[in-house]
């Protein structure tokens, strides 16, 4: 029996990136992929360790229902999300819709290629779905520093935090 997941789907998760470089504009490779993984399990923001002033977002989290199969072992996941997210990216990159030079150097920055219009309103429409979630995830979340200790990174536990260079 085949299972849909669109944690495997190279598609949906171009659409996943798109969407939250859309909204941010300029950032870290690493923080789209960390905040991808959110939007595509965005119940699991509950098991972040949350600063204080966000922590209502484990609220927001628990009210979430998933329609897919609770994941177990989280960074197994983040892992094999990271080869589907590398061939988005380079879907993007080779589309010209993120700036390549840039993206060698860890920053996902919008050219001035515009999407299609319909791309636009399926985005618009996914962050319907679940608005107050994703506002969060794309708007809070991203504001905490990914570096060091403390840092996204270290909070999550999906990334290595401990070489980072902070000064």
């Amino acid at each position: 029996m085949l299972i849909y997941h669109p944690l495997y789907d190279a598609y949906h998760c171009v659409f996943r990136l798109l969407l939250i470089i859309e909204r941010l504009g300029n950032v870290r490779v690493d923080t789209v992929r960390l905040l991808d993984f959110y939007v595509l399990f965005p119940a699991r923001v509950a098991k972040i360790r949350l600063p204080s002033e966000l922590s209502y977002g484990r609220a927001l989290a628990n009210k979430i229902y998933n329609p897919y199969h609770e994941i177990s072992n989280q960074q197994s996941v983040f892992r094999e999300l990271a080869v589907i997210q590398d061939a988005a990216f380079s879907c993007i990159v080779g589309a010209g819709l993120i700036d390549k030079q840039q993206f060698e150097n860890g920053i996902a920055i919008r050219t001035t290629w515009k999407l299609p219009q319909d791309l636009t309103v399926r985005i618009r429409q996914f962050e319907d779905q679940h608005p107050e979630i994703l506002d969060f995830i794309l708007d809070k979340l991203s504001d905490v520093e990914i570096f060091g200790e403390g840092g996204l990174k270290h909070r999550t536990g999906l990334m290595e935090y401990r070489y980072d260079n902070v000064s």
